[in-house]
């Protein structure tokens, strides 16, 4: 090798990273199956994940069938459960699988019967 290529090679750094080893990235997202068991629409997180795989929900109008499709907050979901179609939108992401009214801060149900319930919730601010 010459001096000169030696030197290239001397002189090169890496980025820094901006994130420990395996943290997230800057930009947030969560597994769709993990959401759905932290938001305590299934009792496992297996559950979920078959229920994902067999097609039957939409992430903003699109139809999915893989568990890992990441999710970020204000995406919208739509599945039916227990003969009813929920339409969904995600508020926040949370950290663990939490008693049932932390699970209910984690989306916004825009289903038919939230509206009929409680419209004004849907035009909150913040």
């Amino acid at each position: 090798m010459s001096e000169t290529s030696v030197t290239q090679f001397e002189s090169f750094k890496y980025p820094p990273r901006n994130e420990e080893p395996g943290q997230r990235s800057q930009e947030h997202s969560l597994r769709i199956d993990k959401w759905l068991w932290h938001c305590r629409f299934f009792k496992s997180r297996s559950g979920a994940a078959r229920f994902v795989a067999s097609g039957k929900v939409r992430v903003n109008r699109r139809p999915i069938s893989k568990s890992a499709h990441a999710l970020k907050q204000g995406d919208i979901l739509t599945f039916v459960r227990q003969d009813a179609v929920l339409v969904i939108q995600v508020r926040a992401l949370g950290a663990r699988r939490g008693p049932p009214p932390e699970a209910k801060n984690l989306y916004l149900d825009l289903s038919d019967s939230a509206w009929q319930e409680a419209p004004e919730q849907l035009y909150a601010t913040g």
